[in-house]
């Protein structure tokens, strides 16, 4: 059984498993890395959002096309710069727009 701490500079903020088989790690041992990116491409469908005040909510499906692992470095070269939260609106007009094509 591995032994977990996860501190921060003010107090310990996280649960502690002890062994005596094993030493004790800090949240400054942890390492986490990525290699690829695989993306997703979700089919769009009628959705059931109450809160939609004009035309179709949309959602995304079950069925997907997957793409081929990229690099995540390469993935993040590519992707260009993040929306805002206004910008990823999309009006009713548009939203139909969109199940129509789609069906």
């Amino acid at each position: 059984m591995d032994a977990y701490k996860i501190e921060d500079s003010q107090q310990q903020v996280g649960f502690e498993i002890t062994s005596p088989m094993t030493p004790l790690r800090t949240i400054e041992d942890a390492r986490v890395g990525f290699a690829n990116a695989i993306i997703r491409e979700y089919e769009v469908t009628l959705g059931d959002n109450p809160s939609v005040s004009k035309g179709p909510p949309l959602s995304l499906g079950w069925s997907y096309n997957e793409m081929s692992p990229i690099p995540v470095d390469k993935y993040e070269e590519m992707r260009g710069t993040r929306r805002e939260t206004y910008q990823m609106a999309v009006p009713a007009d548009a939203r139909f727009d969109i199940l129509v094509s789609e069906w």
